[in-house]
């Protein structure tokens, strides 16, 4: 505010005053409380501004090739203080995408301020496959199981293991034991029976803290040796 009066010999005039109003430059701030998650689970983004009115508008956003439930955000989508972005990100992919979204800011006329940015890490849901070479045979035979993985990341864990209740020999995977995309089951088996005998592998599959899904198994048919 600027007061004003003006004097001549002895008479002075009463105070003008003017005022002007300067408007503060616009800022914003991003809180990302999940900056990395599962296919399936939702972004957690609080966008601040302290300033007076001040308001924030999407400049750009990417998906990647990940799928938002309804909508999605948009280009000029506008957000006021403590605006929030919680939208379901689906990841149907085998690697880890990130989507980014961009905004700017301004208030009073002032701005807009740009290139305020964050992401969102969508980790995929891990999956996984086996494919068995030598499913029955007779004892000292191999079994020749591969245990693949698309996955980015991923770690194959045996859960269970069933050498046909003790009456199988020569296995050695155990529970708890992990193997990687590629890497095969090889091992030599007997039977102490004169009966057909089964054993069961099965498996779980996580990645970067995505999982573990289970419920992934293979069996293999041991054949005695015939007698008389």
């Amino acid at each position: 505010v600027y007061t004003f009066e003006v004097a001549g010999g002895t008479c002075t005039s009463s105070g003008q005053s003017v005022a002007v109003t300067v408007y503060p430059t616009p800022e914003m701030n991003i809180t990302n409380a999940a900056s990395e998650i599962c296919s399936g689970e939702a972004a957690d983004i609080t966008l601040i501004t302290p300033t007076e009115n001040g308001l924030i508008r999407v400049t750009a956003v990417d998906y990647a090739s990940v799928t938002p439930d309804g909508p999605g955000v948009s280009v000029g989508q506008t957000f006021t203080n403590g605006g929030q972005i919680q939208e379901t990100l689906t990841n149907a992919t085998n690697t880890i995408q990130t989507v980014s979204y961009t905004f700017e800011v301004e208030g009073n006329g002032c701005g807009p301020i740009g290139g305020f940015t964050t992401t969102v890490d969508v980790k995929p849901i891990p999956t996984m496959n086996i494919t068995d070479a030598n499913d029955s045979f007779c004892e000292g035979g191999s079994t020749d199981i591969t245990l693949n993985t698309p996955t980015q990341g991923a770690i194959i864990r045996v859960t269970g293991v069933d050498y046909s209740g003790g009456d199988v020999t020569g296995g050695s995977i155990s529970v708890g034991q992990t193997f990687s995309d590629g890497q095969k089951i090889i091992e030599t088996l007997f039977t102490n029976s004169n009966n057909l005998e089964t054993v069961t592998y099965t498996f779980e599959v996580d990645a970067g803290g995505c999982g573990p899904v289970g419920g992934f198994s293979e069996s293999v048919t041991v054949y005695p040796t015939p007698e008389m």
